[in-house]
């Protein structure tokens, strides 16, 4: 958002054309973005010009006057996201490895990630009401809630083996 980036862009085409009078310009009469040529692999760094997020614009190929190809570049707001992980078992988690892998793919594209890791439930079987060491759920869903008025398992189906047979909201 805002930043300036840069961009590869590459000739295939199967006409020979004259790579240096290959030109990039965001509409085909404005004046030339910045771009370097690499005559050895057919390709050009374009310096791309920021914009607003939510906004976006073309960037044109134009050789000899005519337009060769086309980009749309498009502005998204930068975003920050806090990921907790709950190790299990005894897994070992590395807070800082996570994290630093994690922005080295996406900081790219303005997406950061701010890692913790809590390790509260590491040995604490408090949900085991029963004391069987299995989750229930009985009246009450891992992913939802029995839906209102419906009894203590939707219809009153009785229960099959270890879980009831209910319907979740």
């Amino acid at each position: 958002m805002g930043e300036q980036d840069v961009v590869t862009a590459r000739y295939e085409g199967k006409k020979a054309i004259d790579l240096s009078r290959v030109r990039f310009a965001t509409s085909p009469n404005s004046p030339a973005l910045p771009a370097e040529l690499h005559e050895e692999s057919k390709t050009w760094s374009l310096k791309l010009p920021g914009a607003d997020a939510q906004s976006s614009y073309d960037v044109f190929a134009i050789y000899e006057g005519q337009v060769i190809s086309k980009l749309r570049v498009v502005s998204y707001p930068k975003q920050r996201h806090k990921l907790t992980l709950v190790p299990v078992n005894d897994a070992k988690l590395d807070k800082a490895q996570i994290e630093r892998e994690l922005n080295s793919i996406y900081n790219s594209v303005g997406i950061h990630f701010d890692v913790e890791v809590d390790a509260r439930m590491r040995g604490n079987y408090s949900w085991d009401r029963d004391g069987d060491g299995k989750l229930s759920v009985v009246g009450k869903s891992f992913f939802g809630r029995v839906r209102e008025g419906e009894g203590e398992c939707g219809d009153g189906v009785p229960e099959e083996g270890l879980y009831a047979a209910c319907r979740y909201a």
